[in-house]
């Protein structure tokens, strides 16, 4: 009975350490997002959250991400805007750089928020442009726009969006 009561607390133990770990959210990366939307019942789209470093599918009925990408084509024009959570101005613009070295550096050495000002969306986005985003909880995070492609599917023309992006979780206008 005792090698029996050994053998299965050693079982629960082994069994216990093997459980999936949660991996720590991704303050800081890049990432593809997308500017398609999914059409079902209701429609889906994309958005990424800072606070979890990844992006998920929405509806117009969920609470908003905290970036959004929404295209517009007008004949055979293409823009991009960028939208945050809450319907709040979460947008101030840093610049925009001719080359990605210059935005690289610039958003490099980007370490404090000064900004006091924010808009509602990032109009017409262009690659190698920085931005600020403060999402619905008053943190603030930085983006560099550094790459838009378009792409074609069957039911519709979109956008994928390269962003670099660092998130600042404590609520704090530093970037460590």
């Amino acid at each position: 009975m005792r090698k029996i009561s050994v053998v299965l607390v050693g079982l629960v133990l082994l069994s216990s350490s093997c459980k999936k770990k949660e991996e720590a959210p991704q303050y800081s990366g890049e990432i593809q997002l997308s500017s398609e939307i999914l059409q079902s019942d209701e429609p889906h789209f994309y958005g990424f959250s800072f606070e979890t470093g990844k992006i998920s599918l929405y509806t117009l009925s969920d609470a908003l991400a905290d970036l959004t990408a929404i295209h517009l084509i007008f004949g055979e024009n293409f823009s991009v805007d960028l939208y945050g959570s809450d319907e709040m101005e979460a947008f101030h613009k840093n610049g925009l750089f001719s080359t990605a070295a210059e935005a690289e550096t610039f958003f490099t050495n980007y370490k404090e928020v000064l900004a006091q000002e924010f808009i509602f969306s990032a109009t017409d986005i262009k690659e190698n442009e920085i931005w600020t985003v403060q999402t619905g909880k008053k943190h603030f995070a930085k983006i560099w726009i550094k790459k838009i492609t378009w792409q074609t599917a069957s039911h519709s023309d979109f956008a994928i969006i390269s962003i670099q992006y660092e998130y600042q979780p404590d609520g704090s206008r530093n970037f460590d």
